[in-house]
């Protein structure tokens, strides 16, 4: 049904275990092409939000994988800089952190959340990728044009 319906599932992984199961569902043909994994670091049941957890993470994809990391509450910077910094993509926003700043002292919103890993993103010369470029990373088709 997913492939009828040119769906293409993110995969949210907290541990090498999820990878796993990944691997499982594409030897029994559930999962083909691209995948898609969002690594999840920094909570009490989930890898912890280090570079050497992330690096293991990272290293037990599948080779036709598409990752990005986020590390959760004060971890989401952190994380994300290393996903930047590992040539992976990141995951930002409100879902997974609220504050601002590491101290906890100021709320966020999701723009300014934003706006900051785009500029550190600029700052190490990541260019951001289109909507039209993910959905060509992903083997999605193009959508089209409306009026």
């Amino acid at each position: 049904c997913m492939r009828e319906n040119d769906i293409k599932p993110e995969l949210e992984i907290f541990d090498s275990g999820m990878i796993n199961l990944a691997r499982y569902l594409e030897r029994h043909g559930i999962l083909s092409g691209t995948k898609y994994f969002n690594l999840l670091l920094g909570n009490l049941n989930t890898a912890a939000a280090t570079i050497g957890d992330l690096s293991h993470l990272v290293a037990a994809l599948p080779e036709d994988s598409v990752w990005s990391a986020a590390g959760l509450g004060s971890f989401q910077l952190p994380m994300n800089v290393a996903a930047i910094l590992a040539g992976g993509n990141v995951r930002v926003g409100l879902e997974d952190n609220i504050h601002y700043d590491a101290g906890r002292s100021r709320l966020a919103t999701n723009v300014e959340l934003v706006q900051r890993l785009v500029r550190i993103s600029q700052e190490f010369e990541r260019p951001l990728a289109t909507c039209a470029q993910v959905r060509a990373m992903l083997g999605l088709r193009q959508q089209l044009e409306t009026a």
